[in-house]
């Protein structure tokens, strides 16, 4: 096609100037996607899927409700028990932690707790022993509650680790369902710097099955 004197056609400059432009953009969308970026902020990629920062273990549901809890192997009764001997003195050695020392009453159970100070660091790590006895396991079960929850084994009890949703938290309680509307609950209170929230809940697991295994002993 012959260009006038005046110019290039529309065509022409159709031809020449959207037409390479339009390439242009899908080459950059094409770049985008193969950086994993689904999302621009002020030019800025958005990574698809956010990298993982080992605060919230694996598995952890924001739906209590969709957990099914197994059967319990048998019934371990704490009512009248004493939380600081839970804890024999082989297992404490084994845990690195102190002997336990009472505490008051839980305000949100009213139930005895003792607590098991890490021998090192020491100063304010600690692992709280609590004995519910008039709640079971399913208050963490409810839909409404505001953390994350992830089904456990401990010694063959049905029993859940709880974390809390925020990104910074690095705690955890572990909750043994030990008798129809009673629990055990472990819960690592000021962790050492650096620990995330699944080594807190791998912590207090082995902390909750020393204390299930002295109980199977009692009862």
């Amino acid at each position: 096609m012959r260009e006038s004197a005046a110019g290039p056609s529309r065509a022409a400059c159709q031809d020449r100037g959207v037409a390479p432009l339009g390439r242009l953009v899908i080459a950059l969308l094409t770049a985008l996607a193969a950086a994993g970026c689904s999302t621009t902020t002020s030019g800025i990629g958005v990574p698809a899927t956010p990298s993982g920062s080992g605060s919230v273990p694996p598995a952890a549901t924001s739906d209590p409700s969709t957990i099914s809890l197994p059967p319990r192997p048998r019934s371990l009764p704490l009512t009248h028990l004493d939380p600081c001997t839970l804890l024999t003195s082989p297992q404490q050695a084994g845990l690195g932690v102190d002997p336990g020392v009472e505490g008051h009453p839980d305000v949100n159970w009213h139930d005895p707790q003792c607590g098991f100070q890490l021998t090192d660091p020491g100063t304010l790590p600690s692992y709280n022993v609590q004995a519910v006895t008039a709640t079971g396991i399913q208050f963490w079960l409810n839909p409404m509650l505001a953390d994350n929850v992830r089904p456990v084994s401990i010694a063959g009890f049905p029993a859940v680790d709880v974390t809390s949703k925020a990104s910074t938290a690095n705690s955890c309680q572990t909750v043994v369902s030990v008798a129809d509307g009673q629990m055990l609950i472990v819960q690592f209170d000021f962790p050492p710097n650096g620990t995330t929230a699944a080594q807190s809940c791998a912590s207090t697991e082995r902390v909750a099955a020393a204390a299930v295994a002295t109980l199977q002993t009692a009862n």
